[in-house]
């Protein structure tokens, strides 16, 4: 993709991840955070990565509006599409790209027939000097912010095997 259009991509995510659409998910959130903490404060132990590190990709996952009971599978593909393909093998990756692709390419489709208040459909809606974004460039808007959304957890988990 050429910079510009690349550019224009990143002002339409910056315009979707706005502070008013945050705030309408702040109930959300807080259920979601209570619900993943609760566990931990009823046992006394907690698993930062296991526990609360997945808000941030429901959080993602909701704001595309992707159905609740796809989460964990979601949460799955992205984990395998971080992960080295030298270590959880090259054919799960691929498949786990390839099945990630496919699901998406069909709520993009169902959203292009059946709009909803979600930013699959404001990618759907979306034009760079007048012209819609192609079904290719809102999967791959997609699969960025799953994707970028991980990069502060991988940081995390480097700095900490570096220090063990």
């Amino acid at each position: 993709m050429d910079p510009p259009r690349h550019k224009n991509l990143h002002a339409l995510a910056s315009k979707a991840f706005s502070m008013g659409m945050i705030s309408r998910l702040e109930p959300w959130l807080y259920e979601q955070s209570r619900k993943l903490i609760d566990p931990f404060l009823q046992s006394g132990e907690m698993e930062f990565v296991s526990g609360v590190a997945v808000l941030p990709s429901l959080t993602i996952a909701r704001l595309l509006g992707v159905p609740e009971e796809n989460n964990q599978q979601i949460g799955k593909w992205v984990r395998a599409l971080i992960s080295d393909p030298a270590v959880i093998g090259m054919e799960i990756y691929l498949q786990s790209m390839k099945d990630m692709a496919s699901f998406f390419m069909e709520l993009i489709e169902e959203r292009a027939q059946h709009p909803q208040e979600d930013l699959i459909t404001g990618l759907l809606r979306a034009e760079i000097d007048g012209k819609k974004l192609e079904r290719k460039e809102v999967w791959l808007s997609i699969l960025l912010y799953l994707l970028e959304e991980q990069k502060p957890l991988r940081h995390w988990q480097y700095w900490q095997w570096i220090l063990l």
